[in-house]
């Protein structure tokens, strides 16, 4: 796959096909816009085994997306898994499920976490999920090799076969703020009178000529 462009995600969230997940899995630690293929692992519940199986069978470049089931009584992934992952070339795990070792994770590390929070107790590591199947995470289902745009303001997913598509709306949205923000500005410098941005539905609301 060539090159992935560094769509933020509330760009690509704006755009047919996207598919938003729930904001309940939030950055643990954030290093900017993150966009790979996702390797997907249905984790059976309260267990770690296809995590580690995963990680050791990576394609540098991916991101690590895993349907945790929301299970609150253990982290399914701390500082050593993290690490594990950073050094066999995945750009981000992403889990609905908790992480630990908060503090190593984002001072030593520094490598993308998306979670819903912490917690210290650990997991089993005894029973097999799947790899690379469809799964459900945050309320999405994440195929094998969809594309994963994550930031501070979340994660969206779309389907690689609408990335040419994709390219053309953004390039649309981002002319259009573009241009806005450089009217926006003038008015604030006050070259511009306000209703230089009003709207057609606007003024013929409030009968402005």
């Amino acid at each position: 796959m060539s090159k992935l462009p560094l769509y933020s995600s509330a760009l690509v969230a704006d755009t047919p096909h996207a598919k938003t997940m729930h904001p309940r899995i939030r950055p643990m630690v954030s290093t900017g816009i993150i966009v790979g293929p996702a390797m997907t692992v249905n984790v059976a519940i309260g267990d770690n085994l296809s995590i580690h199986e995963a990680i050791y069978d990576a394609a540098p470049g991916q991101i690590l997306v895993i349907n945790g089931h929301q299970f609150e009584d253990c982290a399914y992934i701390g500082s050593m898994l993290v690490l594990s992952a950073k050094a066999m070339g995945f750009l981000a795990i992403i889990i609905d499920g908790y992480a630990r070792d908060l503090q190593e994770l984002q001072e030593e590390i520094g490598f993308p976490v998306y979670a819903l929070g912490t917690n210290p107790k650990g997991p089993v590591r005894q029973t097999r999920g799947e790899i690379n199947v469809p799964i459900v995470c945050g309320d999405v289902t994440v195929n094998p090799g969809d594309i994963v745009f994550a930031d501070e303001d979340g994660i969206v997913v779309i389907d690689a076969a609408y990335l040419d598509e994709l390219s053309s709306h953004i390039v649309k949205k981002e002319t259009y703020e573009i241009e806005r923000r450089e009217l926006l500005n003038k008015i604030i410098k006050q070259e511009l009178p306000k209703n230089s941005i009003y709207p057609a539905w606007f003024k013929k609301k409030n009968n402005i000529l």
